[in-house]
């Protein structure tokens, strides 16, 4: 496993959480999670937090600025 897929699998405890990986990468995640307390320690502390993640995947993204709105007079 190369160090960008180790990274990358670090980052799936938030897409586990709230329920959004496919079958398999679920799976994967679960047989990493087994033997990575990194992992276990994200779960537990995003653990009670699916609300609030699900909140703001869903949020709007921000607007583009105007192009104006940096202009001077």
């Amino acid at each position: 496993m190369t160090m960008y897929e180790q990274e990358s699998v670090h980052d799936a405890v938030g897409a586990y959480v709230l329920g959004v990986l496919d079958e398999a990468d679920a799976s994967a995640f679960e047989a990493h999670l087994a033997g990575c307390d990194i992992c276990a320690a994200h779960l537990e502390e995003f653990s009670g937090m699916e609300p609030m993640l699900a909140m703001l995947a869903e949020a709007p993204a921000p607007a583009p600025p105007q192009s104006n709105v940096y202009s001077l007079p």
